[in-house]
């Protein structure tokens, strides 16, 4: 059994007195459930200005990770605007990003460069970007950041999901780079307008693994030597469209996309994909036609 300190044991017997609601840990607070989001954000809030201790408050804070705090904006921007522990600041810097709504985009940008943001504040800048009212402001400092900075890895990605013709530009100039990461996020930029090809459709539900024949995780740029291998093991006949591998860098996250192959022994087998993270793809083969059926005309 999982002991709780004192003071965590207070925080979970508050929430259960006032809500009626019983967790083992506050990390364990399921707040992407919107109606136990709206019994537990208000309990929680009350203790964050009694916990002196920032691993206190970062459990309080993370469970407002949610997009049913924003009822709690103006606390959680107090919150931000004070926290003094770095790493506190930065978990709550990821949630101003997940609640914030276009309108209060003109106060976030203002307390962005009326304060110091590490961790996370590209993240917090591509969430702004989709707002008009800042829009502009936005785009222009994150292009200037990517030719004038060495932004770090995680804040390259999230400034490659902006629209805008520089930044995209800017990418479509590093599919060449030395840097390996940087690559890939790069050809994913570039990737991002083309159609898969034919044959290959998106899935809604998961691959049933009875069937399973192979399946392996591997990088990106990994993903075209793979399949020459599964191709020659599996005698699988691959058009030159799959085979090149290109599609793999418009693939999805959290979303299989699937294409249907025949074999030499006029057998047939099923690829599926799906993104892990930004440089990782997971690969499966399964035998029969398992593929996902295009959407028919409405």
């Amino acid at each position: 059994m999982i002991e709780v300190s004192p003071l965590e044991k207070a925080i979970l017997d508050d929430v259960q007195r006032k809500t009626g609601l019983g967790f083992p840990r506050v990390e364990g607070i399921n707040t992407r459930d919107g109606a136990v989001a709206r019994a537990v954000l208000p309990v929680l809030a009350g203790w964050v200005g009694r916990l002196d201790d920032p691993r206190y408050r970062e459990a309080v804070y993370s469970r407002f990770h949610t997009q049913f705090a924003h009822a709690h904006f103006e606390t959680i921007l107090q919150w931000w605007t004070n926290e003094a522990d770095s790493s506190a600041a930065a978990l709550l810097t990821q949630v101003v990003a997940s609640t914030l709504a276009c309108e209060d985009a003109p106060r976030v940008w203002k307390l962005c460069h009326e304060r110091y943001i590490g961790f996370f504040r590209h993240l917090l800048l591509a969430k702004l970007a989709d707002c008009p009212a800042v829009s502009r402001d936005v785009r222009e400092e994150l292009l200037l950041d990517l030719r004038t900075k060495d932004v770090e890895r995680l804040d390259l990605v999230s400034i490659s999901r902006v629209e805008d013709p520089g930044i995209r530009d800017w990418f479509l100039g590093q599919v060449n780079s030395s840097d390996r990461f940087v690559r890939m996020v790069a050809k994913k930029v570039a990737a991002r307008t083309k159609a898969l090809p034919r044959g290959l459709d998106k899935s809604l539900a998961p691959p049933n693994r009875q069937t399973e024949l192979f399946s392996t995780e591997c990088d990106l740029d990994q993903v075209k030597p793979l399949l020459g291998k599964l191709a020659e093991d599996f005698q699988l006949r691959l058009p030159a469209t799959l085979r090149k591998a290109e599609f793999v860098w418009s693939l999805e996250s959290d979303c299989w996309t699937t294409v249907k192959v025949a074999t030499t022994a006029a057998d047939v087998a099923t690829l599926w994909f799906r993104m892990e993270d930004s440089s990782t793809v997971e690969v499966l083969l399964l035998r029969g036609d398992t593929a996902a059926k295009p959407a028919g005309p409405n």
